[in-house]
């Protein structure tokens, strides 16, 4: 079962990001299936999908960038990244 993790644009902000406090992020138990037109990295089979709703143009998604990169880490094979 995959479990997915939405990240909205509100879960970082400057703020957070400068402070380095946690940010309580919104998790759905929802399946989320990743197809061929995503925008993904990792493997479709993976135990965790991360689902990553963003602007290009917005700062706070250009922020969560860099929280999103150590999740791929920390998980590294259990973790698809989409961003939608």
């Amino acid at each position: 079962m995959v479990r997915a993790a939405a990240l909205g644009q509100v879960a970082f902000s400057a703020a957070a990001s400068a402070t380095r406090r946690r940010v309580p992020l919104r998790v759905s138990r929802d399946v989320v299936k990743a197809t061929l037109e995503d925008h993904a990295q990792g493997r479709l089979d993976a135990e965790i999908t991360l689902v990553h709703y963003g602007d290009y143009e917005c700062p706070y998604t250009r922020l969560s960038r860099l929280s999103v990169q150590v999740l791929q880490r920390e998980l590294a094979e259990r973790l698809l990244y989409v961003f939608r």
